[in-house]
């Protein structure tokens, strides 16, 4: 119950339903973020937003007291009792630490899987390369950041949940669109969601062949998230027209416009694109 209290969006104004189902002679099921119905700003808030943002992130720490042998144990156990793990069996899965946990413990949570035995085949590039990945949305975040800055806005990231809230009231969620090949052996780009998912815009950071270099930028309303991820390809950009941006400059530029065509007596200055 008090892990659902420091959850409950209700706090910060917002109503949240269809977080479960329960259809005719069906069993109750739950339903994942992709379908739940938010409703900002439905009832007036009894904290400040960015007190729960960074409760979200302390929730994480209650696990820091227990052993390296006591994590492994709870894994191992997971794994016995699903036959399988992912990140989302164990962030979803109540008595194991978050996933970020483990990595923090041991490096990467392939390093905790093989702790424990549990070998697959996937391509670990992703994880072997998380605080990289991490890095790289903090720094963009922080241009970002500091480019709404110097045009008269006020901008706060939270890096637990990678959201950057721009005037207290535009949140903007960090992602990146990370590239494999499929059979096809055509570049794919997909954006995952998170849990996290305040609504406002996405910023999604394309990577090129290999994740190393920034290709480009792209700028998405979070009413796009309908599901899990979003999935394109190189003959699919045209479904991102004007919505994807080649500097961070110019990706600041868009975000301006949006903050001052829903605040026109906002007064912000134009960043130039260096």
């Amino acid at each position: 119950m008090i892990d659902y209290i420091l959850r409950n969006e209700n706090y910060i104004g917002n109503t949240v339903y269809n977080r479960e189902s329960f259809p005719l002679r069906g069993r109750r099921i739950k339903n994942p973020p992709g379908l739940w119905i938010r409703t900002k700003g439905s009832i007036t808030p009894a904290i400040d937003r960015s007190i729960f943002l960074r409760a979200q992130r302390r929730l994480t720490l209650r696990w820091q007291h227990l052993t390296d042998d006591e994590l492994l144990l709870r894994l191992k156990a997971l794994l016995e009792k699903e036959g399988r793990l992912s990140e989302k069996i164990v962030n979803t899965t109540l008595g194991v630490p978050a996933v970020n946990v483990y990595d923090e413990r041991f490096g990467s949570l392939r390093n905790a899987y093989q702790r424990i035995g549990y070998n697959i085949k996937w391509d670990f590039d992703w994880i072997d390369r998380k605080n990289q990945f991490k890095e790289l949305l903090r720094d963009t975040a922080d241009d970002i950041s500091d480019r709404l800055k110097k045009a008269g806005a006020v901008a706060c990231f939270e890096p637990g949940i990678d959201v950057l809230t721009v005037n207290d009231r535009f949140a903007i969620s960090f992602r990146l669109a990370r590239s494999w090949r499929g059979t096809c052996r055509e570049p794919i780009w997909t954006i995952n969601r998170r849990v996290a998912l305040p609504d406002g815009y996405i910023i999604a950071i394309r990577l090129g062949d290999g994740n190393k270099d920034v290709l480009d930028y792209f700028l998405l309303p979070t009413t796009e998230m309908i599901g899990a991820k979003i999935r394109f390809t190189e003959a699919g950009l045209h479904r991102f027209e004007r919505r994807y941006f080649r500097t961070s400059a110019d990706l600041t530029n868009a975000v301006l416009h949006q903050i001052v065509r829903r605040s026109p007596t906002r007064k912000l200055k134009k960043i130039n694109s260096t």
